[in-house]
């Protein structure tokens, strides 16, 4: 995968994706809620007018290392 997103990263708490991956499976799935976290207040730079970059970086074990999803970027406005 790519990392398409730069500083300031910021990591989330670890996830399982609750597939099972026997032997290779790609039935799991992450999830964020991005709204509570930035209504949360816990990090200064998530204000209204701010450009945020998104992205999963991830174990994926059947290919042996890390990977990351396709990025997504969007504007605080509320």
């Amino acid at each position: 995968g790519l990392v398409c997103v730069g500083a300031p990263i910021r990591r989330t708490a670890v996830q399982h994706s609750g597939g099972l991956g026997a032997p290779v499976s790609c039935d799991g799935s992450l999830s964020f809620d991005m709204q509570a976290h930035i209504q949360g207040g816990t990090d200064p730079l998530l204000v209204v007018g701010a450009v945020v970059s998104a992205q999963f970086w991830y174990r994926d074990p059947p290919v042996g290392g890390m990977a990351t999803t396709d990025a997504v970027q969007f504007v605080i406005d509320f």
